[in-house]
């Protein structure tokens, strides 16, 4: 495989599409189909800047969002649903392998907790929503 990092290109690549694109683009297919996610369940972001919407940290903002609203509303099978595909179609299918990156090139303490927290909390989402992760091939 021919690599097409680049000096400035990070370690720990934080955007899906870096993991799930055999050329690891950015905006690439899994991009586009996170896009249609959220066009699907009205969730809009307004990003100030041309940042793609698979990075990490935004798709942990829109969880958040939707586990507020499931705590709002207990019973809603929306809002589990949404939830579990967000995590089994568009985050947990590469975010391991982000987290194990992020951990391997850490240079502080602080960088390798956050990623063994943010892991431990991924387990605890697919124990407590049983969730089945959809396998893909991850090519970082």
């Amino acid at each position: 495989m021919v690599c097409c990092f680049t000096a400035g290109t990070p370690r720990a690549a934080p955007w899906g599409s870096a993991y799930t694109s055999s050329s690891q683009l950015l905006n690439d297919a899994s991009t586009m189909e996170l896009k249609q996610f959220y066009v699907s369940h009205n969730i809009n972001i307004d990003m100030k800047s041309n940042e793609p919407v698979d990075h990490i940290g935004l798709i942990l903002a829109v969880l958040a969002y939707l586990l507020n609203k499931l705590i709002e509303k207990p019973q809603s099978s929306y809002y589990q649903s949404t939830i579990n595909q967000l995590l089994e179609q568009h985050l947990l299918p590469w975010a391991y392998r982000c987290l194990a990156l992020a951990y391997a090139h850490a240079e502080t303490d602080y960088f390798k907790g956050f990623a063994i927290l943010t892991r431990e909390y991924f387990f605890h989402l697919e124990e407590v929503f049983e969730l089945k992760t959809k396998q893909m091939a991850i090519y970082r």
